[in-house]
């Protein structure tokens, strides 16, 4: 009985253990990234899914970052389309495309 005991509870603090050190992925952008990803979309050579990962989730440790995604989510609905895997934007919104992607290198400057 004793065993058995002390057994599940060797077994839940290794599971426990297990979780703390297997936390969830984190995904951070900076400068360096969207700038990649925007000129990516510049070049019609960004895929659908590279930009839905962008448009969709939430930034909440950067908030200027989470306000340049909704205003590139309102691009996408605005301007954007999605083909063969791909998304492209139409010459008005590389247009805008291009004025945020200007200013985040002066933000790097």
């Amino acid at each position: 009985m004793i065993a058995s005991l002390f057994a599940a509870l060797l077994l839940l603090s290794l599971l426990f253990a297990l979780l703390v050190w297997l936390k969830r992925p984190i995904y951070r952008l900076d400068n360096r990234n969207l700038e990649k990803l925007f000129e990516l979309v510049l070049d019609d050579r960004a895929s659908e899914n590279d930009w839905n990962v962008f448009i969709e989730l939430p930034i909440r440790y950067q908030p200027n970052y989470d306000e340049l995604r909704l205003r590139c989510r309102q691009l996408t609905e605005l301007h954007g389309r999605y083909r063969d895997g791909r998304f492209y934007l139409s010459d008005a919104g590389k247009a805008l495309l291009r004025t945020e992607l200007d200013e985040l290198k002066g933000q790097a400057a």
